[in-house]
Order: structure tokens, then sequence, then C-alpha cells
């Protein structure tokens, strides 16, 4: 059984919600690397900032609710890859506490990495974010909710 990708849903700040494939990575499973590399080219620009809801993206990989902390890692290496090979600006907000090997506001290969807020969510957190940025049109927020 081939497995799906997961799909976010990058909000820009004008309200149009476009669906975003995000790359797989599975060392079980033999990867075409040049059709990941090349996936959605159209919703990745240089110059922007994602904003990436972390859970959003870890809720769609199967088995991550197994090992949290290792699907928080394998996202992480994901992202990183990513935006290296793409020359992105990502920033990733995970709900809970903070992971000591990911500490918040730390980066992890040019992947900002911030949690919530105690007794707060993701979601609030990447509000903060929007709010703080002076330049709102640079920002993509990539998440799967709809609010």
């Amino acid at each position: 059984m081939e497995r799906k990708r997961p799909e976010a849903y990058q909000r820009d700040l004008y309200g149009g919600l476009r669906s975003l494939t995000l790359p797989v990575l599975n060392r079980k499973q033999k990867v075409n690397r040049r059709a990941q590399d090349n996936c959605n080219d159209a919703y990745w620009e240089t110059e922007k900032v994602y904003i990436i809801d972390g859970n959003n993206v870890i809720g769609g990989r199967v088995g991550w609710h197994r090992d949290k902390a290792g699907s928080r890692r394998r996202l992480m290496h994901d992202l990183a890859r990513l935006a290296r090979t793409k020359k992105l600006r990502l920033n990733v907000v995970f709900d809970g506490a903070p992971d000591p090997q990911f500490p918040d506001r730390s980066s992890y290969g040019g992947v900002g990495i911030f949690y919530s807020r105690q007794g707060s969510d993701a979601d609030a957190r990447i509000v903060e974010m929007v709010e703080a940025e002076r330049n709102k049109k640079s920002l993509v927020v990539v998440t799967s909710d709809r609010n």
C-alpha cells in the first residue's frame, strides 16, 4: 500500500487557502529524490518566510503517535533539507513543552524552532509571530487548520 504525502494548507495573509504537499522521507521505501526536490515548486518562493504548524504536519504522518519525539526529529531533518535545497526561510512551531534537543527560539539546519507558550497552543504562537512581523506580505503560514 502506497503512503500518501501529508497535506497541509497554505494560507496567505489575504485569506487564500492552497493545498500544499510536503515531502515524505521514509528510510524503508525507495524515494525518488529528484521528484521530492521538485515538489510543488510553484508554492515555494524564496523571498517568503514560511511559518509551519509542526504538529499539523506530524499528525498527517502514519504512526506519529507512537514516537512523538522521533516524529519531531524526522520533521526537523526533512525541513532542514528542504530549507537548504530550496534556500527557504522556514520557521516551525510545535505544541507542548520544548524538546531539550531543539530548545525554543533555536535553529536546526537553518530552520527556526518555536513552541507554544505555557497554557496556550501553537496556533496562538503563530498569530503572535505574524503580528510581530513588520513585512506581513512576506509571510506564509502552513497549517491544516481551517480557522
